[in-house]
């Protein structure tokens, strides 16, 4: 049985551990100044400390279901996974457990 791993970036794996254990990361949503962008993608750690220093409202998004999906299709339908196992933030903490929930 093939099972894939799959998180979202608050879990801070590193690039490198994530594709040395083929973990799957999903980017969380960080916003300021009006603007989402994706954590690890579009925007990285220096950024965000650079605007909060700037007292910025800097504030997180959960990934949405079709970011959730997107993965998910991917690992069953072209990877040939068996089964995904799905480790989210708390679902107290964050949206980011139901939108993976409702994409399972």
């Amino acid at each position: 049985m093939k099972i894939a791993i799959v998180t979202d970036s608050s879990s801070d794996i590193p690039p490198k551990l994530a594709k040395e254990y083929d973990i799957e990361v999903i980017p969380m949503y960080i916003g300021y100044d009006g603007v989402l962008r994706k954590d690890g993608v579009d925007i990285f750690p220096e950024e965000v400390y650079s605007a909060l220093r700037e007292n910025k409202k800097v504030h997180t998004s959960a990934p949405s279901i079709g970011d959730f999906l997107k993965v998910f299709h991917f690992l069953l339908d072209e990877k040939g996974v068996d089964l995904v196992c799905c480790i989210t933030l708390s679902s107290r903490l964050s949206g980011t457990f139901n939108a993976a929930s409702v994409a399972g």
